[in-house]
């Protein structure tokens, strides 16, 4: 559909998804050094050009990053995925309210306002006479990207017991895995594919032209999440679950 036959009006967002791909870049860059620590060296052309990394082995980045033992390096990568996760959550709030703004009625989208996104889009596929949501893949997809941002907005991790007392979740709790950059990533992965599959049944649903549009942003989001399989899969998923430098 060309976008020259849609002269507005325009939505306005606080741009979660550049920033997420943005942080996806820094996510490369990291996981670029924990890799040239992690096997001492690597050809130039293996650096730039499949992952992204710096020219310069020995610039004061790396060599501080050496000299610590690589103690940053999984950290940052681990807590970049977190924060990816957290825009993408974000992002698929802000199209969810932008899909209910140009495909429902506006009474309607004022009395849901305050519902999370998982009532909102049932909600809405019932009035546009969808086959029922809440149970679907797509329902389950959405329902775990709300669901970890929810923990994750409460201070709280994955693996902490629902409906516990704040002693009990955040002092008694004992996991029996803490967090790692392997399984952060896999999650990470996992986000980016299920905002993308949601996204595409509001594309799929929408009786809007606006709406129906591809978004070229979460596009190359996409397509680094590509890259990022492709490292996971070679790299990281083969190490042993408590290897230090996955922590």
């Amino acid at each position: 559909m060309e976008n020259e036959s849609y002269n507005g009006p325009w939505w306005r967002s606080n741009g979660s998804i550049l920033i997420a791909n943005q942080l996806v870049e820094e996510l490369f860059y990291y996981l670029g050094k924990w890799k040239l620590f992690k096997e001492d060296k690597l050809s130039e052309e293996d650096r730039l050009i499949n992952w992204r990394l710096p020219i310069d082995e020995d610039d004061d980045l790396n060599e501080f990053f050496i000299n610590t033992h690589g103690m940053s390096l999984a950290a940052r990568s681990k807590h970049l995925c977190q924060l990816i996760m957290l825009m993408c959550a974000i992002y698929l709030e802000d199209q969810v309210n932008k899909f209910l703004v140009f495909n429902i009625d506006e009474s309607i989208v004022d009395s849901i306002e305050r519902m999370n996104s998982l009532q909102k889009l049932e909600i809405a596929s019932a009035i546009l006479k969808q086959p029922k949501f809440k149970g679907t893949h797509i329902y389950q997809k959405l329902k775990s990207i709300v669901d970890w941002r929810n923990q994750f907005a409460h201070g709280k991790l994955d693996d902490m017991p629902k409906q516990e007392s704040l002693r009990k979740t955040h002092v008694e709790h004992r996991p029996e895995k803490h967090p790692s950059l392997k399984s952060e990533m896999k999650k990470l992965i996992e986000t980016i594919d299920n905002t993308n599959a949601v996204y595409s049944y509001l594309q799929q649903i929408s009786i809007h032209e606006y709406t129906s549009w591809r978004s070229a942003d979460l596009d190359m989001l996409v397509e680094n999440n590509k890259m990022l399989k492709k490292f996971y899969e070679k790299y990281i998923k083969p190490m042993d679950d408590n290897s230090w430098f996955l922590y």
